[in-house]
């Protein structure tokens, strides 16, 4: 069975791709398919339906794409169930870290911030709850009050650690 699902996914990405290449082929070198003619207003009728055709490759493609995304994300969560490991998620995770970068977790800076810096001892519960006050008003700040947020406890961090 899964050799027929490889095989069935292999097909839907080659036609995605293939609907890709031959909507930019169309629109770049078959201008003529889309010139009116015999018209007042030929430019503009020409650009919109080039601007429709765009329109319907770009639905096509999009469509295709999700429907492949969603159904890599379904099938992980069949193998998880199974007590498999997951592969399209983590995969997917991957290649957006290394097309984007890795994205920065203020809310892992900040536990390992408090795991650093804060002696055992003096944890109890009042401190757990301020922290977990000061998580949920951090979330609401906007990104640039986060992150001079995060300056100033890595400031009071290496003040902190030249005093001791």
């Amino acid at each position: 069975m899964t050799i027929f699902a490889s095989f069935q996914i292999t097909q839907i990405i080659l036609i995605l791709i293939i609907k890709i290449f031959y909507g930019i082929y169309t629109l770049i070198y078959k201008k003529e398919k889309f010139e009116i003619r015999n018209s007042p207003l030929n430019r503009y009728a020409s650009l919109i339906s080039q601007a429709l055709y765009c329109i319907k490759v770009g639905c096509a493609t999009t469509a295709a794409g999700a429907s492949f995304i969603a159904g890599g994300s379904a099938y992980d969560s069949f193998l998880e169930e199974s007590g498999r490991e997951r592969v399209f998620v983590p995969f997917m995770a991957k290649t957006f870290n290394s097309v984007f970068g890795e994205g920065s977790n203020p809310n892992k800076q900040i536990n390992e911030f408090i795991e650093k810096n804060v002696p055992s001892e003096t944890v109890n519960n009042q401190n757990q709850e301020s922290v977990t006050e000061v998580l949920k008003k951090f979330h609401q700040m906007s990104p640039e009050y986060k992150e001079e947020f995060i300056n100033e406890i890595k400031k009071e961090s290496e003040l902190a650690k030249n005093k001791g």
